[in-house]
């Protein structure tokens, strides 16, 4: 894969958006298709999210230029094979909302699902560019006050202490773990690429 900065995705080029049928990833998916990329989203279950192709992306997917492919669970080895074959770049969208509040069942899956797409992207030659969508809490905790400088090496090691506290948890826990397992993700996967 080529430097991030130089990394240049041609028009017509086909790109890989995991979680296509997410908020995020949908108006990802959406903004790739106007700038005239052809676009293979990933979702669970593409029965559930026909919406896709049958509504609001209904114009790309019958011209060829956008299609859904299966991938139900994330985290499983070789999962994206097939759906990287072929795309110049990747942007990792999917990932547990759940909001569940133990963090022992939200950051190892999250750091294996980032695993196993970042294995994949290294077998497939024609993988260019490859886009990891975080959050800012893996960064910082935003609040009055905090004039923290972010970078691409801060991390919110308070929000990973917090997550691992012992129960109880308070209501607002599950939001903690999510912020975590996105800290998680970053930190574990940075010596992959």
């Amino acid at each position: 894969m080529s430097d991030h900065r130089t990394a240049t995705i041609e028009k017509g080029s086909l790109v890989l958006v995991t979680g296509a049928n997410g908020f995020v990833a949908s108006h990802i998916v959406k903004q790739l298709l106007e700038r005239g990329l052809k676009v293979r989203g990933s979702v669970r279950d593409i029965n559930r999210t026909s919406w896709l192709v049958k509504g609001a992306l209904k114009e790309y997917a019958s011209k060829g230029d956008f299609e859904l492919v299966t991938v139900e669970d994330f985290t499983a080895e070789g999962v994206y094979n097939d759906a990287i074959k072929g795309v110049s770049a990747i942007i990792l969208v999917a990932s547990i909302v759940t909001f569940a509040s133990d963090p022992a069942t939200v950051i190892p899956i999250t750091v294996a699902a980032a695993t196993r797409i970042l294995e994949a992207a290294l077998t497939e030659s024609s993988v260019k560019a490859f886009i990891y969508t975080s959050s800012i809490v893996a960064a910082t905790t935003p609040q009055p006050g905090n004039s923290t400088h972010v970078d691409r090496n801060t991390r919110n090691d308070k929000i990973t202490e917090l997550a691992w506290a012992r129960p109880p948890w308070p209501e607002s826990h599950g939001s903690i773990v999510y912020g975590a397992s996105k800290v998680a993700a970053e930190k574990d996967r940075v010596g992959i690429l």
